[in-house]
């Protein structure tokens, strides 16, 4: 009797998959390209809502995107601010009039609810006219755990527009995003979102393993602990005639 699935450890995760063992994230600075390469759902310009919008809370869903601030600290000193806005001005829209970002100068999450995962998510990110022009650091995750580490610097930038293309491809699924702001003294540098594109998420259903590989790793389990049991009964044994002769 054959197995039909394959249990293999990568980046400290099992995948019972072989296309999820072999997958990787791949990277574009193009947009033109990214979209050649995808198979995109749906674009959130941000032009549909008033500017500006304000949201009071760590954690924003735009086009079933999350967005979240971390930490998750509130200041006092800034009590009654928005956490995010769309039309913030940060970045000259690529788009319309309208950018997106975060009102607090600190690391962003973006991801796609619990067990959410897409195989593609792109966005333009921009400064504005900050000076000194500010570097990004963007982390991708896939579900194998596999990383991409990507960093933007807006000096290369298109046309001096201070905003640069980022894209993510993943065949198994990109399930977040991590953008880690690095100003010029090591403080952070905040940053404006705009066309951001996705491909249709994707969810994990909760039983990920199915009713053949749950009865192999049952039989699996069964075998192991029969084996020790069996084993310790021995050692029993040898312990009682042990006894006996030294007796």
């Amino acid at each position: 009797m054959k197995m039909g699935w394959l249990a293999t450890l990568v980046g400290g995760a099992f995948c019972l998959s072989t296309s999820l063992c072999m997958s990787q994230i791949i990277t574009y600075s193009d947009e033109s390209s990214f979209l050649a390469n995808s198979t995109i759902e749906s674009k959130e310009t941000f032009e549909e809502y008033p500017t500006p919008t304000h949201f009071y809370d760590f954690t924003v869903t735009l086009d079933s995107v999350r967005y979240t601030v971390v930490p998750q600290v509130r200041d006092p000193t800034l009590q009654g601010h928005p956490d995010w806005t769309i039309g913030i001005g940060l970045m000259h829209p690529t788009s319309g009039t309208n950018d997106f970002g975060s009102n607090l100068i600190r690391d962003k999450q973006i991801d796609f609810g619990p067990g959410g995962y897409v195989t593609a998510f792109g966005f333009w990110i921009g400064a504005g006219n900050s000076l000194p022009i500010p570097t990004y650091r963007i982390t991708a995750t896939d579900r194998t755990k596999h990383i991409a580490d990507v960093n933007v610097n807006l000096e290369n930038s298109p046309s001096g527009s201070n905003a640069q293309y980022v894209g993510f491809t993943s065949s198994s699924g990109i399930v977040s995003l991590y953008i880690l702001a690095r100003g010029p003294l090591g403080d952070g540098t905040n940053f404006g979102l705009d066309d951001v594109s996705r491909s249709h998420i994707l969810v994990v259903p909760e039983q990920s393993v199915g009713p053949n590989e749950a009865m192999w790793l049952a039989a699996i389990l069964l075998t192991s602990n029969c084996f020790w049991s069996y084993q310790e009964r021995q050692r029993a044994k040898h312990r009682c005639k042990d006894k006996e002769t030294s007796a």
